[in-house]
């Protein structure tokens, strides 16, 4: 079971659980992974002993989120109250449905009262960012392009997929391909000042703009294709970076879905990279 906690039901995945570990690691706040069906807890961040006032709190906090799991009720900004003998401790809880390791989970995020500014940062950075990167997440990116469609909105979408990313990691190693999706990142989100860039994959992203037509998505991306060519990396300077592209325009009234324009786009995005061989 899981919450829908958002307008497009598109839940965060978390396919590397060490990004994520990095991410929350030195948060103030206490983070839980638990498996949906079995209430099994399968990740924190903190040892119960150094949250808790009162280690008695734990089973009672073990029994809160089994229920809200059992109801598949939606917790957000919710205050929690517990008193033992050594006084009282509240949290602010916040449960967001993701996928983790192919698994449906919740992530349950306590914290601290006067903590709410940190925690709404750390969700924030979970669910729209992408680690390694900076750029929009796969959530955010398909969020965006629900969203737009809900409001009848013409814009274009652009379906990115680097080149060669597997040879590079063979033949250069990791740190070379994470250089290149990091450069090829950098150079994407020069498209437009408007432009949502989110990576959805590995070697994948999405641009999706409502403020540009189709011809000039086109143009901006070429010569953006062209400037990463030339561009070598101070390590492998043998080595050029590239990407290949597909994309397509939304007009208003299209009653096309989300997934429609992305099947679109990839299949210009193969065409076009096999025209390219």
């Amino acid at each position: 079971m899981t919450f829908d906690l958002s307008d497009a039901g598109t839940l965060m995945r978390v396919d590397r659980a060490a990004p994520f570990e990095l991410l929350v690691r030195s948060s103030p706040d206490w983070v839980i992974i638990v498996d949906n069906a079995t209430g099994e807890w399968i990740y924190t961040n903190k040892d119960a002993g150094a949250v808790l006032t009162e280690l008695s709190i734990e089973p009672k906090i073990h029994e809160w989120i089994a229920a809200r799991l059992q109801d598949q009720e939606k917790v957000t900004d919710r205050v929690l109250n517990f008193r033992t003998h050594r006084g009282a401790q509240s949290f602010l809880v916040n449960m967001i449905p993701i996928e983790w390791m192919g698994r449906a989970t919740t992530l349950a995020v306590f914290s601290a009262a006067g903590q709410a500014p940190d925690r709404q940062s750390l969700v924030e950075d979970a669910l729209y960012k992408d680690w390694l990167t900076g750029a929009q997440s796969r959530y955010f990116g398909m969020l965006t392009i629900e969203r737009l469609i809900r409001d009848n909105a013409g814009f274009v979408l652009c379906f990115i997929d680097i080149d060669d990313l597997k040879s590079v990691n063979d033949e250069y190693g990791h740190a070379v391909g994470d250089r290149c999706i990091i450069k090829i990142a950098e150079t994407l989100k020069t498209f437009s000042s408007t432009a949502v860039v989110s990576r959805i994959g590995g070697d994948e992203f999405l641009i999706v703009d409502r403020d540009v037509s189709l011809a000039y998505a086109k143009k901006r991306l070429l010569v953006l294709l062209i400037g990463l060519r030339n561009y070598r990396d101070p390590e492998a300077s043998c080595l050029s970076f590239s990407f290949s592209y597909g994309v397509v325009g939304r007009r208003r009234d299209d009653t096309g879905s989300a997934t429609r324009l992305l099947s679109l786009a990839d299949k210009e995005m193969y065409l076009n990279k096999k025209r390219a061989l």
